[in-house]
């Protein structure tokens, strides 16, 4: 509901660092839907996570979700676009693997990461995405939370973009647009680690 509040913290094993370790915070895995699904919420935080195999729908569907925080969530194969959201605010991705975005559906333009939308403050930060069916990490924002004001921001930093979907659908790895009613800003900069682009594609573009 509005009030919100979800928290799973796994657990950060022998290396003492301060992100949960993979798998710690439990596997969903051979959904025929959607594996997760946040509507009109707020404040959810996934830590350690694996999602595998959601052959009918997404790995998470968000939808007027603020505060959606993934640390080392590692996901793979999906049917609709791996991450479905819209009107998402604040958001934080934090190390993790996420591959093979859309690559169950044999229709092109089914993305790793698609969300209309992103609004506030956000960051992806040391994670991996690679395999999508089509763009690996899309957003399209029609609104703004303040036209006239201050941007609404990613920040990218330190992220490893690779392996293309072998099919004739793979675009780009990072594609960003503000579309009439959005006031957006992409920093894609070297603050926590250098970005990588390998294989085809345009590694980001922005409209």
């Amino acid at each position: 509901g509005t009030s919100g509040g979800l928290i799973v913290t796994g657990t950060d094993g022998g290396d003492a660092g301060t992100i949960a370790d993979a798998g710690t915070g439990g596997t969903i895995q051979n959904k025929s839907g959607d594996a997760i699904v946040l509507n009109n919420t707020r404040d959810v935080s996934l830590n350690g996570v694996t999602i595998a195999n959601a052959t009918g729908g997404s790995w998470i569907d968000a939808d007027n979700v603020t505060g959606l925080t993934l640390r080392n969530v590692n996901a793979n194969n999906s049917f609709d676009h791996g991450i479905d959201g819209t009107n998402i605010t604040n958001l934080v991705i934090q190390e993790g693997l996420y591959q093979g975005g859309g690559t169950l559906n044999g229709i092109a333009n089914i993305n790793g990461i698609n969300i209309t939308n992103l609004l506030g403050t956000s960051s992806v930060t040391d994670a991996t995405f690679e395999r999508a069916n089509t763009v690996q990490f899309r957003v399209n924002n029609n609104t703004a939370t303040n036209f006239g004001g201050a941007p609404d921001t990613l920040t990218v930093s330190g992220t490893t973009w690779q392996n293309h979907n072998v099919s004739p659908f793979h675009g780009d790895h990072l594609s960003v647009s503000s579309d009439t009613g959005g006031n957006f800003s992409l920093n894609v900069n070297n603050t926590d680690g250098v970005n990588t682009f390998k294989t085809a594609g345009i590694a980001v573009q922005a409209a």
